[in-house]
């Protein structure tokens, strides 16, 4: 589900509602990598190949969440 305005925001909270606690984990850690992501992609000044190997390559040190 893609999250951009707070009607967007709104909706997804109602689903997250109905889903389990395990479910619930899940989705919102889904939705904070994708918003963690679109952050940092607009701190890097352009799309330089040393900002998409810190994002975008295999084992990325800022590709996921986790790391």
């Amino acid at each position: 589900m893609l999250v951009s305005t707070a009607e967007d925001l709104a909706k997804f909270v109602e689903e997250l509602k109905r889903e389990s606690d395990r479910g619930l984990a899940l989705v919102a850690a889904a939705l904070i990598d994708d918003k963690l992501g679109e952050t940092l992609r607009s701190f890097f000044c352009d799309e330089s190949p040393s900002a998409a190997k810190l994002l975008d390559d295999s084992n990325a040190a800022l590709g996921t969440f986790s790391s």
